[in-house]
């Protein structure tokens, strides 16, 4: 069947200014009947001639576009790269889904433009987004020489917190606020110089770490511990034991030190990356709760038992995992049960005569009676032949009857 739909463009904006546009992308607005995108996206590129549309909802863009005529020419909005961290690719799947023939035109990101403007390369650099998402950026930092961070509203805080605690002092960051805007600005400080007022609402931020962790096994040093006036475990045997356990790539090792119950987790490979920072800290803080009344085996076991369902990838367990969830689905397949029993367990209803002759839209076809059983029964009666008779105290008056 002939595809009657639109053809749409997906092209990325750069950061916002039309100074970061690209020609070709620069070209197509201009020749757009219809543009759709984020309220940020369109400003600048409204004009009369155009219908533009502050939307960027999958689902609903596809709406729109379904109300478009055949030859109209409509463009979606992308800020930065269609490719790196955007909506793109999932809004190209579903129009593509749909009969939609669509072009994706690359922008210029926000990464890419901070590097240039401090003079940094990027391509041996961890790039983690943390618009609208929960990452692990401290994983990252510590394990990367260069680290870029695109980050959304109210970040700045707990980057600054997150620095401290972990011992990143030592790094030299590089914050872009409103990059590309005739408002732009670049700070430079150390991690333990950094305030939360130095990060604005549209932030992307460079964190180089002249002494990244190259080791590839997780290793548990003297220093790492407060040890106190006590005897503690001669770092090579602590070495032994975590080398018997035999770790995997993406192992996460629980450290504690029994005698001021200071704890520490280490990630690495895919519990690194995937776990979020603030993940991995609810559990730690989960744990101390029991190692402060020294019950460590229920600070174990909670342990495990988290780590070990951030780690799986069962989405029946992850639904399942609370108890709310549990007695939810439990509700909800009771109430489910009982429904059916009750649909299943309705009577039959029964059809009295007047259902048939209500509207007195009837007629007698045939009538005839049957007899099923015909029973006769005789009874002999004697006749006495003489004129009179007498007995029992009494007698007859009149003539008698016969048959």
């Amino acid at each position: 069947m002939e595809n009657r739909k639109c053809r749409v463009n997906l092209v990325g904006i750069g950061m916002g200014s039309k100074g970061t546009l690209t020609e070709e992308v620069r070209r197509i607005i201009a020749e757009s009947d219809v543009l759709i995108g984020a309220s940020r996206m369109l400003e600048g590129f409204r004009e009369k001639k155009k219908c533009c549309y502050a939307e960027y909802l999958p689902e609903k863009i596809r709406a729109i576009l379904d109300e478009q005529e055949e030859k109209t020419r409509c463009t979606v909005l992308f800020s930065g790269d269609t490719g790196f961290y955007s909506g793109a690719k999932k809004l190209a799947d579903i129009l593509k889904k749909n009969g939609y023939e669509v072009q994706i035109f690359p922008g210029i990101s926000s990464v890419i433009y901070l590097a240039a403007r401090v003079g940094k390369s990027w391509e041996n650099a961890k790039i983690i987004s943390m618009h609208g998402r929960s990452q692990n950026f401290i994983y990252a930092v510590a394990n990367h020489e260069k680290t870029f961070l695109i980050l959304g509203k109210s970040a700045g805080k707990e980057i600054c917190e997150k620095l401290k605690y972990y011992h990143l002092e030592q790094v030299t960051v590089w914050v872009g606020n409103h990059l590309s805007y005739p408002d732009e600005e670049i700070v430079i400080k150390k991690g333990n110089e950094l305030r939360a007022e130095d990060f604005g609402d549209l932030t992307t931020i460079l964190i180089e770490n002249p002494k990244p962790e190259k080791r590839t096994g997780i290793h548990l040093a003297d220093e790492e511990l407060i040890r106190g006036n006590v005897p503690m475990t001669k770092e090579e045997v602590r070495t032994v034991s975590i080398a018997k356990l035999k770790l995997t790539k993406d192992a996460v090792i629980y450290g504690v030190d029994m005698q001021s119950r200071a704890d520490r987790m280490y990630t690495q490979g895919k519990a690194g990356t995937d776990i979020s920072q603030e993940t991995i800290d609810d559990i730690r803080e989960a744990c101390e709760e029991k190692l402060s009344d020294k019950d460590y085996y229920k600070a174990f076991s909670k342990y495990i038992k988290n780590m070990n369902m951030c780690m799986t990838t069962s989405i029946v367990k992850k639904l399942t995992y609370k108890m709310w969830i549990k007695l939810l689905i439990a509700s909800g397949v009771a109430v489910a049960a009982v429904l059916t029993m009750m649909h299943n367990a309705k009577a039959r209803m029964t059809v009295s005569s007047t259902e048939y002759t209500k509207d007195h839209n009837f007629k007698v076809n045939d009538r005839r009676d049957v007899f099923i059983n015909t029973t006769v029964v005789t009874r002999h009666i004697e006749h006495n032949n003489s004129s009179g008779s007498s007995g029992g105290g009494g007698g007859n008056s009149g003539s008698g009857g016969h048959f």
